[in-house]
């Protein structure tokens, strides 16, 4: 009870740092607010200027803590005898030390497990709440005016290639010696499409071309089933706890990824969300009021922060941060996925190449899809922790590169123009 009461209390004060960023105007302020939560409250700062409070109520196995360290100023103390007597052979002192460094290994194990079942409220908190963002985000009914094969073949194209080239090239810079578990969920997590649209990009999608937006959207959802796809082969190469832990990662995105599909999918066609009688098109049905922008929206404000500032509790950001795969990851956050899109869009219909990339800019705005594999894949140590610390760092840049989307549009805009 103590770790849920902490874990709920770090989720409000995130929320509340994120809506003060909101008022101040400043883009990515949700996942901002989680970013400054996390850090203060986590292992970075609140577990350096009060390491026993943190430890009681985040970390948790103080008992094995303390029995680990008292064993190990014993293995200094008794090292440093050995050192000072000469009449000693060295393979008497290594007989010593081998003696001395036999229960390390044990008295760790008894710290992880410890700590491990001390975290199940901050875990079981933090998938409730990566449960629910993903299904409302991707609930959104897709509906629109274009024939469903024709919106669908686009679709499937624009969200294969904006998956694949972000997953590919993380794969391909990153394989090192992680294990291939890890990179799979690495590459779910920069495959995975946006899982809501902003207003400027639902706005900007439209003018690149009619039912662009509702393309988009549904080009998230092919991506979010190749994202799936991957963390299900992520459970099925894992070894030992790694499968289970992988496995329930797995099921954290596909089960609200066919819920929320379901939902979308079911959608009166030519029927705009938010839009009702008066503006033409037929009155918006009830279950779908939960769905609608202005709602996603307030959602969105309220989970993020929450998420990201929960999963940053198990991350230590001086020790974990790794220069390599932040910069991986944040570039094909955004770059790669857009990337994708553009090459995708070239193809279907016979677009042309700045409509193309005006069109697939809001691909990119999968910032909060990111985040919640990436918070799940940190509860659940399906991660290293500096991949985990780079993709909860990588999902801010869509959110704050949403004016400079904006203003590339506009930019295409005007330039075709102009060719005209």
């Amino acid at each position: 009870m103590t770790v849920l009461l902490a874990t709920l209390a770090v989720a409000a004060i995130a929320v509340l740092l994120g809506e003060l960023l909101r008022r101040g105007g400043l883009p990515g302020s949700a996942i901002l607010g989680g970013v400054l939560a996390g850090v203060l409250l986590g292992p970075g700062v609140l577990g350096r200027a009060a390491p026993e409070t943190f430890e009681r109520f985040v970390a948790g196995a103080t008992p094995q803590r303390e029995a680990l360290a008292t064993h190990l100023r014993h293995f200094e103390a008794t090292e440093a005898a050995l050192e000072s007597r000469p009449d000693l052979s060295p393979a008497a002192r290594a007989e010593a030390r081998a003696d001395l460094a036999a229960p390390l290994a044990a008295l760790q194990a008894a710290v992880d497990e410890a700590a491990w079942r001390h975290a199940a409220p901050l875990r079981g908190a933090l998938l409730a709440l990566a449960l629910l963002l993903l299904l409302v985000g991707w609930s959104t009914p897709i509906g629109g005016g274009a024939s469903p094969t024709r919106r669908w073949a686009d679709a499937l194209l624009l969200g294969a290639w904006a998956a694949i080239v972000p997953a590919g090239l993380a794969m391909l810079l990153l394989r090192g010696d992680a294990a291939p578990s890890a990179l799979l969920v690495l590459a779910a997590a920069l495959a995975v499409g946006p899982w809501r649209l902003g207003r400027q990009d639902r706005l900007d999608a439209d003018a690149a071309e009619a039912d662009g937006a509702r393309l988009l959207q549904a080009a998230g959802l092919v991506a979010s089933a190749l994202a799936a796809l991957a963390l299900v082969g992520a459970a099925a190469v894992a070894d030992g706890d790694g499968r289970e832990r992988a496995a329930v990662l797995a099921a954290a995105v596909v089960v609200p990824l066919l819920a929320g599909a379901a939902i979308a999918l079911r959608a009166p066609r030519g029927d705009a969300i938010g839009r009702g009688a008066a503006g033409g098109g037929a009155a918006r049905p009830a279950r779908a009021a939960l769905f609608e922008p202005t709602w996603v929206d307030r959602t969105h404000r309220l989970l993020v922060p929450a998420l990201v500032s929960i999963a940053l509790l198990r991350i230590e950001p001086w020790l974990d941060l790794r220069w390599w795969p932040l910069l991986v990851v944040v570039l094909l956050t955004d770059n790669g996925r857009l990337l994708g899109g553009v090459l995708a869009a070239f193809l279907p219909g016979g677009r042309r190449g700045l409509r193309a990339m005006r069109m697939a800019l809001g691909l990119s705005a999968a910032g909060p899809t990111q985040a919640a594999i990436a918070a799940i894949a940190i509860a659940w140590e399906s991660l290293p922790p500096a991949w985990g610390l780079a993709l909860l760092l990588g999902a801010a840049v869509p959110e704050l590169s949403t004016p400079l989307r904006a203003r590339a549009a506009a930019m295409l805009d005007a330039a075709e123009r102009e060719l005209d």
